[in-house]
C-alpha cells in the first residue's frame, strides 16, 4: 500500500469504485392534519388526525407502467444532485409538484436505507413531516406523477396499499409525532 504525505495527495489518489453506492436518493414527507366535524350543536366537535397521500399514476410521463403505480405514497421523490439540492429542498419541491402545496415547514424525523426498500434499486430516503392546520393544504391537488391526492383518516391508512415501505415510514412517523 502506498503512503501519501499530504491530504492533497490522498484525495488525488482516492477510488470510490472500492465502495457501492446507493442507485438513488430521495424525500418522502408525512402532512399530517387535524379536521374538525361538529356531530350535535351542544357537543364538542369530533376531531381526527388525517395524513395526506398521493396514488401513484399508472404511467410514467413517457407512457411507461410506473414503478407502484396506482398504489398510495406519501409526497416525495428524488434528490437534484445536478441542482445541488438537498432533501430538505427537495422535499419541498416534490410537495410542491405532486400536491400542489407549499410553504410548510418540514422536519426531518428519520431514514430509511434498506437495500430492498424499492424495487429499482437501492433507494436511501429522508423522511420529514409537517402537522399543519387543515387551512393550510386546502390547495391541494394531484399534479407531476401523481394521479389523486387526499386526506385520510389514521384509523383507515393501513387498509390502503401503501407503495414501498411507506406503511414503516407513517407508523415512524406517527410514533415521532406522539412524542
Amino acid at each position: 500500500m502506498k503512503k501519501f504525505h499530504t491530504e492533497e495527495e490522498v484525495l488525488a489518489n482516492y477510488d470510490s469504485s472500492k465502495y457501492q453506492t446507493p442507485d438513488g436518493y430521495t424525500a418522502d414527507i408525512a402532512i399530517f392534519t387535524i379536521t374538525s366535524e361538529k356531530i350535535e350543536e351542544k357537543a364538542p366537535p369530533h376531531m381526527t388526525l388525517k395524513i395526506m397521500l398521493i396514488k401513484r399514476a399508472a404511467k410514467d410521463p413517457e407512457g411507461n407502467p410506473n414503478i407502484e403505480g396506482g398504489k398510495w405514497a406519501l409526497p416525495g421523490g428524488f434528490v437534484d444532485a445536478v441542482q445541488k439540492e438537498t432533501a430538505y429542498i427537495a422535499a419541498r419541491r416534490e410537495l410542491k409538484e405532486e400536491t400542489n402545496v407549499e410553504g410548510l415547514h418540514v422536519q426531518h424525523f428519520g431514514v430509511y436505507d434498506e437495500i430492498n426498500r424499492d424495487p429499482r434499486g437501492w433507494m436511501i430516503s429522508n423522511a420529514f413531516y409537517a402537522i399543519v392546520p387543515e387551512t393550510y393544504i386546502e390547495q391541494r391537488q394531484a399534479n407531476d406523477d401523481a394521479d389523486d391526492v387526499q386526506l385520510f383518516d389514521i384509523e383507515n391508512v393501513f387498509t390502503l396499499q401503501l407503495a414501498f415501505d411507506h406503511r414503516r415510514i407513517i407508523t415512524d412517523a406517527l410514533e415521532f409525532i406522539k412524542r
